[in-house]
């Protein structure tokens, strides 16, 4: 939890527009037994609520042009932030109502457990090829 904790933390000021604000974290023992935990905010994810919870690529690509390349945006945010996703997979990007556009759906990127800050080129280089892959925009 200590790497997400890291990586959100340097993404502070994308918390709320790009991806989810974290309320706190800690450890929470229920029954003896600890929990690392992160309480961040509910992202609705539209996409996958209007399709159903399929959560493979297929959705994704079938999302207009416009959607897949504000998500790779986001990704490009991150990186301009010295830190890197490193878990590109279709349930890692959320789809919520853009509150300032009526209309128009905008991405956040979740689940930094496996994030990097200062990550070197290798890393970076990585994470783009594997999240324009993921996004169907890798030709």
């Amino acid at each position: 939890m200590t790497r997400e904790i890291r990586t959100y933390g340097r993404l502070h000021d994308m918390q709320g527009s790009r991806v989810p604000r974290v309320y706190g974290h800690g450890l929470l023992v229920v029954r003896g037994i600890p929990y690392a935990v992160v309480a961040m905010e509910l992202v609705v994810d539209r996409i996958r609520q209007a399709n159903g919870e399929d959560r493979g690529r297929a959705i994704l690509r079938q999302c207009p042009l416009a959607i897949r390349k504000a998500a790779l945006a986001v990704l490009e945010a991150v990186h301009r932030r010295g830190a890197c996703h490193r878990d590109a997979r279709p349930y890692n990007i959320l789809f919520e109502d853009d509150p300032n556009d009526e209309g128009t759906l905008r991405p956040r990127m979740i689940d930094f457990s496996l994030g990097k800050v200062d990550p070197d080129d290798n890393d970076m280089d990585n994470d783009w090829d594997d999240w324009s892959e993921v996004l169907g925009l890798d030709s």
